[in-house]
């Protein structure tokens, strides 16, 4: 059992009465070999990175007691331990903790897990079992430093929220169960009535949130714009868990169009009700063009979340008001208010639908027919519990596994809602379905004109979080619904409750984790590289330029926000980085992809790792030359493009 103190956050003498807002991103990209998580068994080793993994956080002031850090990272979604760890170390930096820090996860699936802190997780998240506690700790070092960064930069702000339309980018991957929330019947608790945006002739393709929603922050009595956070409700899923490389989907895609209206914000992309929402065409299972496809939905997304932007720009107000609830869930109450249709399962379990995995990741046990969408118990669901009609996958047996393996999730939720200037965030431990998400905005609006965003997989992660309705239908989203059918009821009840104050907001006093060590894959330190091992040598992919050169299978480069592959070009004998688009092309700021294969080298009696750095040539009027950086063991190298 791990336990650290969570203290509560101090007022800061001298910031009353300000209105103030701060930005940061910070670099979390790990070195490679670390198992993905998001598809679970299925997933593979990160062995090559599409871009950077990012941490970005925006920061707004009220005055010393009302602040808030709302903070995004690429991973597949944030945990308990990150949250309480981080606010742990901002804690005795900036004076931030757990109660005013959110952290959500964009929920790419081409980042790594063992992060979480609760066995079932580390053990079913990834393809590897454990909890990888010097990876942990770094990444909340990282994303506390984050925090920290966007606390220093804080200056004179104003704040507004817009929303923009965005359609044709994704559909609803469980479109039976979604149709089930139509006239359903058979739901006890009060259920959300249809969106406004839902046109009366709905497909896969409109039955989705629309809304690309923004709270962003601009400097006091000007147009440059400091930083914002956006939501939109669709799956990071367009890189297909057969590519082993990390990378931040369509919302790392969509970095690129957004620096170029603002070059100095930060602008973080949050899920909002995605669980059942994916940007997938119906032929995914085929395709190979998924690098074009997340460019794609990244552009367009990007697209919406500028328009938003720009009509901020001549709402936003100041002073910027800030309320700030926390409350920390404990889920042995399995009631909230004693009512009925917000009772929790006694125990956790899976369905067997999940055995099958989700539309975009079918599992073996789906092609071995073990499993099938909307199995159910029973056809009549009036009985009174909340597992009802799910079927457990491998029936008792799961249970018996689960408490020989002692596989748990969290049993606390750190739960946040956060009014800023009448936009109110609330926090979502999992992955809401467009509905359920829907339906949690509806209950927790306390003013009839406040917007309300659901932040999907932020302070943890506890699966998937379905309509009552959605439930009762038992596929892939109703069977991963770990507590039953009542989940959703329950934790809308709560949120609303944190909301209005009537649950006063508290702070864990001690933060535990039954945590399942493993042996550590990460390791932030470089081996000694021979440079007589690299060989660099150039030729090309695909009409690509291709770098490739040699390194030992122990080789190790932890990006740490810096460039590791960047061209440059000859002009009057001097080499000179190579601008495009006004800024370096580098492996930070544009498409390089870099990875690796281990080769099994007989005649050394070694293995050694094969690098491979592609990219698209860019135009230029001068000699090229690509040159990789030197890490504190790695002489580097450069190669001339003819």
């Amino acid at each position: 059992m791990s336990t650290f103190v969570i203290p509560q956050s101090p007022s800061l003498p001298g910031q009353e009465g300000t209105s103030i807002a701060g930005a940061s991103v910070v670099d979390i990209t790990p070195h490679f070999g670390l198992p993905m998580a998001g598809y679970s068994t299925m997933s593979k080793s990160g062995e090559g990175r599409r871009g950077r993994l990012n941490a970005r956080c925006l920061y707004l002031h009220e005055d010393a007691k009302r602040r808030v850090a709302l903070c995004v990272i690429d991973q597949m979604s944030a945990s308990r331990y990150l949250l309480a760890k981080v606010a742990q170390k901002t804690r005795a930096t900036c004076g931030l903790s757990v109660d005013c820090i959110v952290l959500a996860g964009t929920h790419t699936h081409k980042a790594p897990g063992n992060y979480y802190g609760n066995p079932l997780y580390d053990a079913l998240g990834q393809n590897s079992i454990g909890f990888d506690q010097e990876y942990a700790d770094w990444l909340a070092e990282r994303i506390a430093s984050c925090i920290d960064a966007a606390v220093i930069n804080a200056r004179p702000a104003s704040v507004g929220y817009a929303a923009a339309p965005l359609w044709g980018v994704s559909r609803n991957r469980s479109f039976p169960a979604f149709l089930k929330n139509l006239g359903c019947t058979k739901a006890k608790g009060p259920t959300a009535a249809a969106p406004p945006w839902l046109p009366q002739q709905i497909d896969p393709h409109t039955a989705i949130d629309p809304r690309v929603r923004v709270v962003a922050a601009y400097e006091a009595g000007s147009e440059n714009l400091i930083g914002a956070l956006a939501t939109f409700g669709c799956h990071a899923t367009t890189i297909p868990h057969k590519a082993p490389m990390y990378s931040a989907d369509w919302m790392g895609d969509a970095q690129p169009f957004l620096r170029q209206e603002h070059k100095r914000a930060v602008i973080a992309i949050g899920a909002s009700g995605g669980g059942d929402v994916t940007a997938f065409d119906e032929d995914h299972a085929n395709s190979t063009r998924y690098f074009e496809r997340s460019r794609q939905v990244g552009q367009r997304v990007a697209g919406a979340i500028l328009a938003a932007i720009e009509a901020i720009k001549v709402t936003a107000q100041r002073p910027i008001t800030i309320d700030c609830r926390f409350n920390e869930m404990d889920l042995g109450n399995k009631r909230v208010g004693n009512l009925t249709y917000t009772e929790l399962a006694k125990h956790f379990a899976f369905g067997v639908p999940t055995l099958g995995g989700s539309e975009e990741s079918r599992s073996s046990f789906d092609r071995w027919g073990c499993s099938f969408e909307g199995r159910t118990s029973l056809t009549d669901c009036r009985l009174d519990k909340p597992q009802i009609p799910k079927v457990r996958a491998f029936g008792q047996l799961q249970g018996e596994l689960a408490r020989l393996l002692r596989l748990q999730p969290s049993l606390h939720w750190p739960l946040h809602s956060v009014s800023i200037s009448g936009t109110r965030i609330v926090t979502v431990p999992g992955e809401p379905t467009m509905w359920a998400a829907w339906q949690i905005e509806n209950t927790c609006r306390v003013n009839g004109d406040e917007h309300v965003m659901p932040l999907g997989w932020a302070g943890d992660y506890s699966g998937y979080f379905t309509t009552e309705c959605e439930y009762l239908a038992q596929h892939y989203e109703g069977s991963s619904t770990l507590w039953g059918r009542y989940s959703t009821n329950h934790l809308a009840k709560h949120l609303k409750m944190v909301s209005q104050r009537q649950i006063q907001a508290k702070l864990p006093g001690q933060a535990q984790f039954n945590i399942q060590h493993t042996e550590s894959n990460f390791s932030p330190n470089y081996p000694p590289i021979e440079s007589a091992m690299l060989q660099p040598n150039m030729g090309s992919r695909f009409g690509k330029p291709r770098l490739s050169w040699y390194m030992p299978q122990s080789a190790r480069y932890v990006p740490g926000g810096q460039w590791f592959v960047r061209l440059e070009v000859q002009r009057n004998g001097k080499w000179t980085p190579l601008l495009v688009d006004g800024v370096p092309f580098d492996d930070i700021n544009h498409e390089i992809v870099v990875s690796r294969d281990l080769i099994n080298d007989t005649d050394l009696g070694i293995v050694r790792c094969l690098w491979h750095a592609e990219f698209s040539r860019p135009a230029s009027n001068g000699s090229l030359r690509a040159h990789v950086r030197k890490g504190t063991e790695f002489p580097g190298l450069t190669l001339r493009l003819v």
